[in-house]
């Protein structure tokens, strides 16, 4: 007998630590005749073997009351998320979590018509399933209330919407159905793309706050491509980023495989890939200088890391290319000044998505210089010290993010008309300006230390005062140091005397 075989269901499995520490929240919300359960991204996680590290509990009366009583048992903070949805949070003692995998937070929800009513408002059928807390020391599938067979869809790996009401309730969920969909693996049902495309505008009417967090836990995920692709063709990416818009179909000088748009779609799906480093030819040219993994993998601003933060660069690195864009008699297309007006663009970009000031100018300073490194050698030579030395001076902490830009921007150009010669150059030219920054960093630290006069000595010796032209010595100096052009204080005041005879 043929025929595709049906996947089998998962199996609801809490391990030890987990029932051990419900156990006694069972136990309280029993005491106080309160109906409680387990739903949403913990009870959909604990079915698919994946940590999650806050958990939802859906309840029959008032959660804040509730919140604060369950403080006293198991200590910690209740805090109000939502007054008129009645929502709280009960965020647990740092000891309890700190080297453990149990939740951070305990989520409460009110529960007024019943939990099936509850689960007809949730946003999809792997997120509308709930375990009563009461079954939690020996649970199985029987004891789910899964009404809107979130479980079979589970097992097909299908995200499918709740009912047709779900985005227009709230509209946030047009833009985490993307992120479910990268984070899970799983593929979109047709009847849900339909409706997010038809829902699209919709999402201009949330919290941009919202929006960010959801936008950013997509660039977090794998195949960011994918992401981006699935954005676009149901219409959110242009909604959310309307400047992007302009950049469809703009066509760039031959030496380009994509336009514009699909230039800036490639980019941060080619810098996960060099992140990554898989197998072969392409990539085992990258420069080697320190732990990409590592550095990209650093926490630097919105609860994100590096490699986020790069990825949303990489997407707006190009977008003020048709703004910019000249052809000249001889039909050439050039972009000139497109990443400084690009680096604006994307500010006013991240200001509407309410980007913290860390992120949004670590963003904008990436695509402001995202052309530099290959702009500091000519005629095929490797920089000169002096410029590497004011490119590692001027953008100090994402002086290596730009470079690994430009590597992606290089590939995201090219595609599939790059040449491994090219390639080589480009990858050698970009590992010496590494490899000579790690050591242009090292050596800052200890002129640090070593510094050869300072601004009162300087004053003394030349007879001025505080103002402009200290300031414009002192640096000059630090250069030369820091370069090995002078290494003594002898050699630091005669150069100075020079420089101020010159002024």
């Amino acid at each position: 007998m043929s025929g595709t075989s049906i996947p089998k269901p998962p199996e609801l499995n809490f391990d030890n630590q987990t029932i051990q520490f419900l156990s006694p929240i069972r136990d309280f919300f029993s005491s106080e005749n309160v109906n409680a359960y387990i739903v949403g991204g913990f009870l959909r996680d604990s079915l698919m073997s994946r940590y999650s590290f806050d958990i939802d509990i859906a309840i029959d009366h008032d959660p804040i009351e509730i919140g604060n009583k369950l403080t006293d048992l198991i200590g910690g903070k209740c805090i109000v998320l939502d007054y008129d949805r009645k929502i709280s949070r009960v965020v647990l003692p740092i000891h309890e979590t700190k080297l453990s995998l149990l939740p951070k937070h305990i989520d409460l929800s009110f529960v007024s018509n019943g939990i099936r009513d509850d689960l007809s408002h949730r946003d999809f059928t792997i997120d509308a399933m709930a375990l009563p807390l009461s079954a939690i020391s020996n649970p199985s599938n029987g004891d789910l209330i899964d009404i809107y067979s979130g479980l079979s869809d589970m097992s097909s790996q299908i995200l499918r919407v709740v009912s047709d009401q779900s985005f227009t309730e709230d509209p946030v969920r047009l833009v985490r159905a993307v992120r479910l969909v990268a984070q899970l693996g799983f593929s979109l049902d047709e009847r849900t793309k339909h409706s997010i495309s038809k829902n699209s505008h919709l999402i201009v009417s949330v919290s941009m706050e919202r929006v960010r967090e959801e936008f950013l836990k997509i660039f977090e995920q794998k195949n960011i491509s994918n992401s981006l692709n699935l954005m676009d063709d149901t219409g959110l990416l242009c909604r959310i980023i309307p400047e992007l818009n302009t950049t469809k179909g703009s066509i760039q000088p031959k030496e380009h495989y994509w336009d514009v748009f699909n230039h800036c779609l490639q980019t941060p799906a080619k810098l996960e890939k060099i992140v990554d480093c898989p197998d072969g030819q392409m990539f085992s040219l990258l420069p080697q200088s320190f732990d990409m993994y590592e550095y990209f993998s650093e926490v630097i601003s919105d609860g994100h890391n590096r490699l986020t933060m790069a990825k949303v660069a990489g997407l707006l690195h190009d977008i003020s290319k048709p703004a910019t864009k000249t052809v000249d008699d001889t039909g050439r297309i050039r972009f000139i000044g497109h990443d400084l007006k690009g680096s604006e663009v994307a500010e006013s970009i991240l200001d509407r998505l309410r980007f913290s000031n860390s992120g949004k100018d670590h963003i904008a300073t990436m695509v402001k210089h995202h052309l530099r490194p290959t702009q500091m050698s000519s005629d095929g030579n490797y920089p000169t010290d002096k410029a590497m030395y004011r490119y590692y001076r001027d953008l100090n902490y994402v002086a290596f993010d730009i470079l690994f830009l430009n590597l992606a921007d290089y590939l995201a150009a090219k595609e599939y008309m790059l040449e491994m010669a090219d390639w080589r150059v480009h990858c050698d030219l970009i590992g010496f300006i590494m490899k000579r920054g790690l050591d242009i960093l090292a050596i800052n630290n200890q002129v640090k230390q070593d510094r050869l006069i300072d601004g009162h000595g300087l004053m003394k010796i030349l007879g001025i005062g505080p103002g402009k032209t200290i300031g414009v010595l002192l640096e000059q100096l630090e250069e030369s140091h820091k370069l090995g052009e002078i290494s003594t204080r002898e050699e630091a005041i005669l150069f100075a005397r020079t420089l101020f005879a010159r002024l």
